[in-house]
């Protein structure tokens, strides 16, 4: 397990990539506002970002992290809240493998990437609902690769002005205000057969 570090922490780039590495777990708030931390690349071996109880995320206002690498092979089994909230360099994410911690339940928090303002591209084709708050105001996201979420769960796509397609035939809850202010927004793909929250 890493633990926290304070916010003197100086490193630029960390990068563990030893194969056999048992690390899985990355505590809540550990690089906290850690102003210089650029690029992040994580052993497979990591089953754990935060978690739900946290009040501070993992990556929570690095201001200037701009690479986060997940080794092939990585399975999560809890992401925390406000995993990336603030990460304002943040261009592209790929999300690895989720998988549940019970038969049909998931450990996912909200505030994902809440206000990741250069963010661009996600691919989040490995989570089973979109939580709330997940892309609020990530005002420069065009492209979102989801795959069969059941859920885009309230305020999840607020602000996101630049959002161009969404496109889900699993999608069956769409929660309030999940595509408020989307004014690029033409086309929103989902079945019939959904619950739909306001605006």
């Amino acid at each position: 397990q890493i633990g926290s570090f304070d916010q003197t922490f100086s490193v630029r780039k960390l990068a563990i990539k030893n194969p056999n590495s048992k690390l899985n777990t990355v505590a809540g708030s550990c690089f906290y506002k850690s102003a210089v931390l650029e690029e992040v690349e994580l052993p497979k071996s990591i089953t754990q970002l935060g978690g739900r109880g946290n009040t501070k995320g993992v990556f929570q206002d690095c201001v200037n992290l701009r690479t986060i690498i997940f080794q092939k092979g990585t399975e999560l089994v809890e992401l925390g809240n406000n995993l990336f909230r603030g990460c304002g360099k943040l261009e592209r994410v790929e999300l690895p493998a989720l998988k549940p911690y019970s038969r049909t339940s998931y450990r996912m928090g909200s505030y994902l990437f809440y206000q990741c303002s250069s963010l661009n591209y996600a691919d989040v084709s490995s989570l089973p609902y979109i939580p709330n708050y997940a892309f609020y105001e990530c005002t420069e996201l065009t492209e979102v690769k989801m795959a069969q979420p059941n859920a885009v769960n309230q305020y999840a796509f607020y602000g996101c002005a630049k959002l161009r397609e969404v496109a889900s035939e699993s999608v069956v809850t769409v929660g309030n205000s999940a595509f408020q202010g989307c004014t690029a927004l033409k086309s929103v793909n989902i079945p019939k057969a959904v619950t739909i929250g306001s605006y």
